[in-house]
């Protein structure tokens, strides 16, 4: 028997199909930068087998995406920052550049008057500059001025700190570490000090805590975790019952197509601990370049979920409390990867997720908004059997029935494969929860136990 359930859901409200344009290197940025009232949304992207790079911003009008211009000054991947880095109320816009034909750096464009989109460059650091990484801006030390984390040449690659000075940009130091890294920042502690949460690779990923004091940027905790190729780092009061935020940290493992996820929060004095790791499984024959999560309130329920970046899928997680996390819906993404945004697009109050991203092998590319309704974007089934009840979510548009999904692998949601005399998993099931199928061309589709 099947019965259509209804649940809390996100559907479509536009799309523009961009074609053979493709880019997932960046972060999708969006604001009415041309103050005219109504939101642009800016990203990189180049042309599939040309490789032309650029700074795209559409504009959203009455639920419709058009191309406003474009930025092209030896643009390199990509965006990573829209603000007034400098307090004159103008917008400034960082972007990766080309320095010469191999070296990267990267420059600093702003509007030339509150009415125009930040396209004037005004600053390019071409000294001793790194390699392709990402780029991120926070005012740790308070002065009201937000610094530049970006990474450079010196004895290797490390993250070199910037910060405008009155007149110019300004090389401050350096964090300590080797690697670059990705970032995100906060209070996590609750001790009044800014922490900053970069990752190193050697020998295997490591969340490195630092903590500013003022003057220096102090170690305190290194963890190891079980990925590579850590790509995404976000933070946000997920759980509101802790009263602090937490952080999460994304790596993708190529060689078994798996993207692995870890959620941290404070759990004693200096004490940073795991409190939820989530891995999920698309196709190993897929060129996945990566991507970028984001986090809002996209429900209206005020507070903020995740929005996680997983190759084929855009999964919704939410924090039930007691540090634990639900997936509570799940959107296309792109096989090559997409960045996301959450943003409230259309002024009306609640938050829009802006998913856009490419495939490189079909040569396409979209940007599509969705918008939180009430109502459930997908079917889903529920078959009954002796002692529990199974309902799939019919995420890739295929319907199961028990007997069918029998015939599949099943592992948990850390990755685990669950064994039985079958070899199917099927006779260890005995929890509610989130399970993957594996079929027979090794994709991973995502079921439910109810």
């Amino acid at each position: 028997m099947i019965i259509l359930i209804l649940f809390l859901g996100f559907q479509e409200i536009t799309s523009i199909n961009r074609g053979p344009e493709c880019g997932v290197d960046s972060r999708v940025i969006c604001g009415d930068f041309d103050r005219d009232g109504m939101n642009e949304i800016a990203f990189y992207e180049y042309r599939s087998g040309e490789y032309i790079p650029r700074i795209l911003f559409l504009e959203f009008n009455q639920d419709t995406l058009y191309v406003d211009t474009t930025l092209e000054d030896s643009i390199n991947p990509g965006l990573w920052y829209i603000g007034d880095l400098d307090l004159d109320g103008l917008y400034d816009l960082i972007s990766t550049v080309y320095i010469g034909s191999t070296e990267v750096g990267f420059s600093i464009f702003e509007s030339p008057d509150s009415f125009s989109l930040p396209l004037n460059e005004v600053w390019r650091e071409t000294t001793n500059v790194g390699v392709v990484s990402k780029i991120d801006v926070y005012d740790v030390n308070g002065n009201g001025f937000p610094e530049i984390y970006a990474p450079k040449k010196a004895g290797g690659v490390k993250t070199g700190v910037y910060e405008y000075n009155g007149t110019s940009y300004e090389l401050l130091g350096f964090l300590p570490d080797t690697s670059g890294g990705v970032h995100t920042f906060g209070d996590f502690n609750s001790n009044g000090y800014i922490e900053l949460i970069n990752t190193y690779e050697n020998f295997g990923a490591w969340v490195v805590v630092l903590e500013y004091d003022s003057v220096n940027y102090n170690e305190i905790e290194r963890i190891p975790i079980n990925t590579i190729n850590t790509v995404d780092c976000i933070s946000d009061d997920w759980d509101t019952l802790t009263l602090r935020p937490e952080f999460l940290v994304k790596g993708y493992v190529p060689a078994e197509g798996r993207v692995d996820v870890y959620i941290f929060r404070v759990t004693g004095i200096d004490v940073y601990r795991i409190i939820r790791e989530f891995h999920f499984y698309g196709d190993i024959t897929i060129d996945y370049w990566g991507g970028y999560s984001a986090t809002g309130d996209v429900d209206g329920d005020g507070t903020p979920e995740i929005v996680l970046e997983s190759c084929l899928n855009v999964y919704i997680i939410k924090s039930t409390g007691k540090d634990t996390y639900r997936i509570i819906d799940t959107l296309p993404g792109n096989w090559s990867g997409s960045s996301i945004a959450v943003h409230d697009i259309d002024f009306d109050g609640i938050n829009e997720i802006i998913i856009s991203g490419g495939n490189l092998q079909t040569k396409e590319s979209w940007t599509k908004i969705y918008k939180w309704d009430g109502t459930n974007i997908s079917e889903n089934l529920k078959v009954k059997s002796k002692n529990k009840k199974v309902r799939i979510q019919n995420i890739v548009g295929a319907d199961f029935k028990l007997r069918d999904l029998k015939n599949y692998e099943i592992f948990n949601i850390s990755g685990q494969k669950l064994p039985s005399l079958d070899g199917r998993g099927w006779g260890r099931v005995s929890k509610k929860g989130i399970y993957f199928i594996k079929t027979k061309n090794k994709i991973f589709k995502i079921i439910k136990i109810k």
